[in-house]
């Protein structure tokens, strides 16, 4: 995954928030459901509206105050999984 790279949220993904730690997402083609945590919900809100992978590493390693290094290394098999998922779209850039 490059920088670079565009992420969107799918069209018609249900979202249910479970509490204020947890949110859970399914896919419109998917019968699996995706149980987020607190920093995976952030993740999902900030994608609201489409965002580089670079520009979303940057601003959560500035909130979390963590190197960009280790958020890069954390994110990217979370969105790889959405991706998959059906959950996120991702465009090269």
């Amino acid at each position: 995954m490059k920088s670079t790279d565009l992420l969107s949220r799918s069209d018609g993904v249900l979202e249910a928030r479970v509490s204020d730690d947890e949110l859970v997402l399914l896919g419109p083609e998917s019968e699996a459901y995706f149980g987020l945590d607190a920093v995976a919900s952030d993740v999902w809100e900030r994608l609201e509206s489409p965002m580089s992978v670079g520009a979303l590493v940057a601003a959560l390693a500035a909130d979390y105050d963590a190197p960009p290094e280790r958020i890069a290394a954390d994110l990217h098999p979370a969105i790889e999984a959405l991706v998959e998922g059906g959950l996120l779209r991702r465009a090269a850039a």
